[in-house]
Formats: C-alpha cells, sequence, structure tokens
C-alpha cells in the first residue's frame, strides 16, 4: 500500500523516483514491482501523472484507486476518478454511509449540501461548524479579524497563528481575497512598524505554490 503523507497525493511522487530533472525514474523499462497497489486521494491526481502512474506497473499488478469526487479536482487537466467511475468499465463501490459516532456538523453539513438539504447550524452547542451571517464586506473582515484573534482562541484554547488557517476562494479583487486578507491578518497577527513596506516577515505563516521535488517542498505545505 502506498500512503500519503499529509494527505497529499503529491507525495507518492518521491515514492515513484522523481529525479531532478523532473523525469520519473520508474516507467516501462523500470516498473514498479508490486502486485497490489492501493492509491489515495486519486481526485487530485491529474491525467499526466496518472498515465504516469500506469506506465510504471507491471501487467500482474492489481490497482485500487481510492477518492471522493465531490471533493475538488486536480489542478493539472483531467478528472481521473470521477472518469474512470462514468467509464462504467471498472468495478466500483460508493460508501454513503457515516459510520463515525463522533462526526461533527462538519461532516454531516457537507453531506447536506451534496445532496441539496438544509443545513444544520448550531453556534452555542457545535464544536465544529459555525455560522455568521454578514453583509457588508468590512463587517466580515472585522468578524474574521474577532474569531481569528480572540473568540476561537479563547473558545478553543488555540494558537491563532498555528492553529487556525483563514480560507478564501477569492484571489484578489475584493476585500476578502487572499492578496487582501493577506496583510490585513498579518497586520494583526504578526505586526511590525519598522517592516512596513518588507512583503514577508519574520514568524508570518507562508504556504508553498509550487512543486519543488528537489527540496522535497509540496504545493500546499504550510510553514
Amino acid at each position: 500500500m502506498v500512503q500519503a503523507k499529509q494527505g497529499k497525493v503529491e507525495a507518492h511522487v518521491p515514492m515513484m523516483g522523481k529525479n531532478g530533472k523532473f523525469e520519473f525514474k520508474r516507467g516501462p523499462n523500470n516498473p514498479v514491482d508490486t502486485d497490489l497497489l492501493v492509491l489515495d486521494e486519486v481526485s487530485m491526481i491529474d491525467v499526466s501523472l496518472f498515465a504516469k502512474l500506469l506506465s510504471a506497473l507491471r501487467s500482474k499488478t492489481r490497482l485500487i484507486l481510492v477518492g471522493d469526487t465531490h471533493q475538488l479536482p486536480a489542478v493539472g487537466p483531467g478528472n481521473v476518478l470521477r472518469d474512470c467511475i462514468a467509464s462504467k468499465l471498472i468495478p466500483t463501490t460508493e460508501l454513503t454511509i457515516i459510520k463515525r459516532q463522533d462526526a461533527g456538523l462538519i461532516i454531516r453539513n457537507c453531506h447536506a449540501i451534496k445532496n441539496g438539504e438544509d443545513i444544520v447550524v448550531d453556534n452555542e452547542g457545535s464544536a465544529d461548524f459555525f455560522f455568521m451571517q454578514e453583509r457588508a464586506e468590512a463587517d466580515i473582515v472585522n468578524t474574521i479579524k474577532d474569531l481569528v484573534k480572540t473568540r476561537l482562541p479563547v473558545k478553543f484554547n488555540v494558537d491563532p497563528v498555528r492553529d487556525i488557517q483563514v480560507l478564501s476562494p477569492l484571489r484578489e479583487k475584493t476585500p476578502l481575497s487572499c492578496k487582501n486578507m493577506n496583510p490585513v491578518l498579518q497586520a494583526l497577527m504578526n505586526p511590525n512598524p519598522a517592516l512596513k513596506e518588507s512583503r514577508f516577515r519574520v514568524g508570518d505563516k507562508v504556504i508553498q505554490l509550487k512543486n519543488d521535488y528537489i527540496r522535497d517542498i509540496i504545493n500546499g505545505d504550510i510553514g
């Protein structure tokens, strides 16, 4: 079984032998010698990487694909898992029942959204899902700042820098975009008036945006 490090499909790549020239060492002439390969998080694999994987397997190797088609697809081209299931050329099994007894509102509401049902909101009793409604963008920004700096750290006894992550679906052109919220949160959580003109400061939380196989740094790594 090949298991992803930190849930990232890209972490499989070094196991396939990607070298410093960004070429796979494993392939038709040097296949992976295994009888069974279980590949997890397949929804994140693009067509190119999947093709390279298949070319590196022996004809006798059994391949089991595991993933969730309702998750975000790969950054690269294609939607491998969805297309494999839709082809009806391979046996498939879909798990639809939540078995975890401690499943919180996040999981329940994910299924509700997928099924077109209303979400469950319990801001007082829930430990993992909260819904707060604001209309003005400035009010939303202020609510985020209050949650990150004070309310969430106090309620859950967590470190706001290490344990809290703010996600935005927008890159720029709005006060709620990553481009705008990054400096807002930087000024809030890592202030340094002497470095106003500097983009980065010691102690900032950063995220890697590109794979760097030579340094073993993967797109999405946070530090």
